[in-house]
C-alpha cells in the first residue's frame, strides 16, 4: 500500500511498509477517510488488528472478499446468511456494494501512444 505524505519539500509517495507500525495505522485510517468510506459503506469495517485490515462485516471476521467469493460460486444472498446467521441480507449487500466501489475507485486511465 502506498500513501502521500506532503510535507514542506512536496509530495512523496511512501511505501506503507518502510514506515513504523503507528504511522501505518494512522496512514490507513487516513485512506479511509478520504476515500469516504466511513460515510458510505456504515457495515464494512477495516482495521489492521482484525483479519490483517481486509474489509470485514462490522463486529465479525466475515470479510468481503469471501462474500464476494461465495456468490461469484454461485451462492445466493440467502444462502450466505444462512451459512453465517449473524450476517444479514443488507450485510450481503453492503458488501457487494463495497466490492464493486473499491474496484471503481482503483481504475486508471492509460494513455496509449
Amino acid at each position: 500500500m502506498v500513501f502521500v505524505d506532503i510535507g514542506r519539500k512536496g509530495v512523496k509517495m511512501k511505501e506503507i511498509n518502510d514506515i513504523p507500525v503507528i504511522a501505518q495505522k494512522t496512514a490507513k485510517a487516513a485512506l479511509w477517510r478520504a476515500r469516504g468510506m466511513n460515510t458510505l459503506f456504515n457495515r464494512i469495517n477495516r482495521d489492521v488488528d482484525i483479519m490483517g485490515g481486509k474489509a470485514c462485516i462490522k463486529g465479525t471476521r466475515v470479510t468481503v472478499g469471501m462474500i464476494v467469493t461465495q456468490i461469484s460460486e454461485g451462492k445466493t444472498a440467502e444462502d450466505v446468511v444462512r451459512e453465517y446467521p449473524y450476517l444479514s441480507l443488507e450485510d450481503i449487500s453492503e458488501a457487494l456494494r463495497y466490492a464493486a466501489w473499491s474496484v471503481e475507485s482503483r481504475e486508471a486511465e492509460i494513455q496509449t501512444a
